[in-house]
Order: C-alpha cells, then sequence, then structure tokens
C-alpha cells in the first residue's frame, strides 16, 4: 500500500514538471514571436551620378533584402506611385537582392541630348511590402554634338515642284534660328539672289519651314545659309551650307521647278496687290504728267476676273483699270481711265513686242497693254492716247511697276549638271 502510494506521487510529480516544461516553452516562443518586428517597409534612395549627352549614370541602395523597381522618366513629371509598376516604362528595370540589402549602378544610354531626365524608384522586400516612391531632380542631359542637316524637300528634279511649295530643312535635333544671319534663295537661269526674311522662317522643332511665295518656273532653285545661323538648343551651331552650280555641279540645298506658275495665277495674284512703285520710261506728255517714280496702289477690281485698280495711274490720281491673264499678259478693262476726261480722244496699245497697234475703243481691249513677270511680281504697260480731230497721238506711255516692298518672299549628293530647258 505504501508502495503504490509513493509511486502515485511520483507520477503526479511528473507531469506537473511536463506541464510546467511545456508551459515554458510556449511562454519563451510567443515571448519570441512578440519581440520579432512585423517587416516594414524597405528603405530606398537613388542618386544621379554622372550624365552626358546621351548617357545617365545613377547609384541605388535598399536596406533590405528585396527588388528595386527603377524607372528613367522625359520630362518633368510625376507618376503616381501606382504607375511605377502598373505603367511600361521603355527604361524601367528591375534589381534583385533577395539574399540581402544591396546596391549598384545603373547606366541609361542612348539619351536624347539637351533633354530634362528624372530618376524614380521603389522597392519591395521579400515579403511584397512596399516603398515609398523615391524622386530625383530633374537632370538634363549635355549637348556636345552639332545639329546637322538631315533632310530637306523638295529635293532634285523628281517629283515636279509646285510653284508656291514650302521649303523643308529636317535636322538631327531641334534647332532655334540666329535672326542676325542670313539665309538665301537663289536661281540659276534667272539669277536670283533674295535674302530671305525672318517671319517666313518658322520652326517647330527639328523642322524649318521656308515660306518662299512662288517659285521661279523651269529653274534651279538653291537654299544657302552661314555656320550657326541654326543652332542647337544648347547653341551648338549647325553647319554652312553653299548651294549652288559648283564645278559643274549641283551643291547643298537644291531642286528644280517645273511647275507652270501660270496655272496658278489665282495664288500668284494676290502677290500683284498692294504698294507698287511706278517709273515713266517714256511719256511724250512730260509737261503736265510726272515721269516718276511715284506710288499707286492695287486693289482688286470685283466686277472682272483677275481685275485690278491702279490707283494714281499715270500720276494723275485716277483710277486705271486692267486685267491680268495666265499667258502673262495684260489687258484694258472697259474703263481704261475711270474719272478722266480726254474729251474725244481714244486709247490703243501695243503687243509687248514692239509692235504698236492703234484703233478705236473698244477695239483696243482686245489686245494686250502689258506683261507680268511672276519671279518678282512686276509688270509692265503701254499706251497711246490718240485725239480723234487732229489724228495725232495725245500722249505715249510706258511705264514699268515694281512692288515696294518684295512679295517674293513671304510668310548632299553632287549631280551633275544638265542645265537645259
Amino acid at each position: 500500500m505504501k508502495l503504490k502510494k509513493i509511486r502515485n506521487i511520483a507520477i503526479g510529480l511528473a507531469a506537473i514538471s511536463i506541464a510546467l516544461i511545456q508551459f515554458g516553452c510556449e511562454q519563451d516562443w510567443q515571448e519570441e514571436l512578440d519581440s520579432t518586428p512585423v517587416d516594414a517597409a524597405p528603405a530606398v534612395t537613388i542618386a544621379i551620378d554622372s550624365n552626358t549627352d546621351s548617357t545617365l549614370t545613377a547609384s541605388y541602395s535598399i536596406n533590405v533584402p528585396g527588388r528595386v523597381t527603377l524607372a528613367l522618366i522625359e520630362g518633368v513629371d510625376t507618376p503616381a506611385i501606382a504607375d511605377l509598376e502598373k505603367r511600361t516604362f521603355e527604361t524601367t528595370l528591375y534589381k534583385i537582392h533577395d539574399d540581402e540589402a544591396g546596391q549598384g549602378t545603373i547606366t541609361y544610354e542612348g539619351l536624347d541630348p539637351y533633354t530634362q531626365y528624372r530618376m524614380v524608384a521603389m522597392g519591395h522586400n521579400t515579403d511584397g511590402v512596399a516603398s515609398e516612391m523615391f524622386l530625383t531632380d530633374v537632370i538634363r542631359t549635355q549637348d556636345f554634338a552639332n545639329p546637322e542637316l538631315e533632310d530637306y524637300t523638295p529635293a532634285g528634279q523628281n517629283p515636279k515642284v509646285a510653284s508656291n511649295q514650302p521649303i523643308v530643312l529636317t535636322f538631327s535635333e531641334p534647332v532655334v534660328y540666329d535672326n542676325t544671319k542670313e539665309v538665301t534663295f537663289s536661281s540659276y537661269f534667272g539669277a536670283l539672289s533674295e535674302v530671305v526674311p525672318e517671319d517666313s522662317i518658322s520652326i517647330s522643332g527639328n523642322v524649318v519651314t521656308i515660306s518662299y511665295g512662288i517659285l521661279p518656273f523651269n529653274d534651279y532653285c538653291f537654299i544657302s545659309y552661314g555656320e550657326g545661323t541654326f543652332t542647337d538648343m544648347a547653341g551648338n551651331p549647325c553647319e554652312e551650307v553653299v548651294s549652288g552650280v559648283i564645278e559643274g555641279y549641283l551643291e547643298g540645298i537644291w531642286f528644280r521647278v517645273e511647275t507652270d506658275p501660270a496655272t496658278q495665277l489665282g495664288v500668284i495674284f494676290e502677290n500683284f496687290l498692294g504698294d507698287f512703285a511706278c517709273t515713266d520710261f517714256y511719256n511724250s506728255d512730260s509737261v503736265t504728267v510726272d515721269w516718276g517714280p511715284y506710288s499707286v496702289e492695287i486693289t482688286e477690281d470685283e466686277d472682272v476676273e483677275y481685275g485690278v485698280i491702279i490707283s494714281n495711274f499715270w500720276a494723275w490720281g485716277v483710277d486705271a483699270k486692267f486685267q491680268f491673264h495666265e499667258d502673262g499678259t495684260i489687258t484694258c478693262s472697259e474703263q481704261l481711265l475711270d474719272g478722266v476726261d480726254m474729251g474725244d480722244t481714244h486709247g490703243a496699245s501695243y503687243d509687248g513686242y514692239g509692235i504698236w497697234v492703234k484703233g478705236w475703243a473698244p477695239d483696243i481691249y482686245s489686245f494686250a497693254v502689258g506683261h507680268w513677270d511672276y519671279t518678282d511680281f512686276s509688270f509692265d504697260i503701254a499706251l497711246s492716247f490718240i485725239n480723234d480731230t487732229y489724228g495725232s497721238i495725245y500722249s505715249d506711255i510706258y511705264q514699268s511697276y515694281e512692288v515696294s516692298t518684295s512679295k517674293t518672299v513671304t510668310k548632299g549628293q553632287k549631280t551633275q549638271m544638265n542645265l537645259e530647258f
């Protein structure tokens, strides 16, 4: 009986001991569990170390094992945090550091010169907890390269060039125009040489548009400019372009105009409106009529297709009406001199080639009294006035009109010359 009691006591003590041991282990585990911190968001940093005209090098770090997402973004916009994972960046890279905290460098190449960029970074630890998004300040790449002329239109002799087609130059990068330097338009057969006004040159990024207006028909045309006429945003100058026929070759920026401007008289006609300077090359009645030069104003005669009204014609302050035609001729309208009382005097004209045609009105209106020239927007008028009573010439007029402010300009590979019409 005594042995059995002792055994029961021993069993009880063993059970208590086991329970105490189990309780102690659970207590130690719980204390250890309670002392383990909840996974925190990683800390990620990034800094831009250096940059050239087309590269950028940055260094980054993450303080815990995990992944770093890096993105290079052009411009100054700040993306939303969620967008860094969702958006597709051409320059997005992922750096894996699953074993331990890490750091490293990254270099981006093929960047645009003199362009603003910023770096974006965000990290995730191994449990997927994300860091805050880290953005660097905006940095601009450098620019060591000069802008190069890559293309121009129109170019060459094919396709045919319209007479009012603009000239477009395409550079390798965005450019600006230095208005202290000249852009020159010239032609071969017509021997034109014009400085293109600043307001005829427009730029959008790397594209320069020159609106010359009416191009000379059936001629070789050229655009020339000096070094630094166009510069990139960093001030690097373009090369000089000398265009023309040089030692029997077509050089520089050139093209051939073959579209007859007479088919576009509506476009050309607008250039004959405005202020002109008039010179009397011949006037037999010089006592009463100024020899010139004097100014006239030319407006559109809305009653006649391509009709004009020349105010202050013949320096008498009267209006004369004429009509322009696609064949280059000018004829009288039904009222040669509006408001001029010349008694029984009638008009006569010539055919533009030195042959005078004298006749009674209205026969005169069927003959050319002048010719227009689209290359410089000038024209001439030749008239005779005959006195019916005496059958003699009352007055002869030969006048030349030249636009006061030139409207001819408005808002590669070597080619063997074959200069022929």
